[in-house]
């Protein structure tokens, strides 16, 4: 993957602290960059994620970001910034798809204890009456030092007990289907969250 971007896209972010490097990925709410970020006048620099909005703001997913910090959640530094993006950590161990395309899906290798800060996470946002809204192997990365932390709370919502599923159409067809590992690390996420 390239290391850097045409000047149109480096533009997206007009902020003299933020330096787009590469796409990491497209999805409903947004476009993710790899990114870095000076931290100080010396040039201290950190690698981090830039999501910038397919539309309008991500104002929604800062709020959620904020209100669920902890362990299993993404950190996020900053934002939403003038053009609505936001600023997060970046996930330098990859996602739990590219860990399932690399290692196929051998969830029992995989979940264990480095999917418990998620468990945790999950659990104290049903405590307080909200859903995620999309847990899949591409909104779940890891850390340098392997714990799994859940981002993409663009979908985010209160549970308002209705028994039709909310969320993106592949959540929502996931647990319509039931059929493929995104399913089973949904439910298994769900059940051990509500214990």
């Amino acid at each position: 993957m390239s290391t850097s971007l045409p000047v149109s896209e480096t533009s997206l972010v007009a902020r003299p602290d933020l330096r787009l490097d590469h796409l990491i990925g497209n999805g409903c709410h947004g476009t993710v960059f790899a990114a870095t970020r000076r931290v100080d006048e010396e040039g201290t620099t950190m690698a981090v994620a830039v999501k910038i909005p397919v539309a309008g703001s991500l104002a929604h997913e800062a709020a959620m970001l904020r209100r669920f910090a902890g362990p299993g959640v993404v950190r996020l530094y900053d934002g939403p910034l003038r053009n609505g993006s936001i600023v997060t950590e970046l996930c330098v161990g990859g996602t739990l798809a590219s860990t399932l395309a690399v290692d196929g899906p051998q969830l029992a290798a995989v979940v264990g204890n480095r999917m418990l800060p998620i468990i945790h996470a999950v659990k104290i946002m049903h405590s307080k009456g909200w859903m995620h809204g999309d847990i899949n192997p591409t909104n779940i990365g890891f850390r340098d030092d392997g714990s799994a932390v859940l981002f993409d709370f663009a979908t985010a919502h209160p549970d308002d007990g209705s028994p039709l599923p909310h969320g993106t159409t592949s959540y929502i067809g996931s647990l319509r289907c039931a059929v493929a590992t995104v399913d089973v690390l949904g439910e298994f996420i769900e059940q051990f969250s509500e214990a």
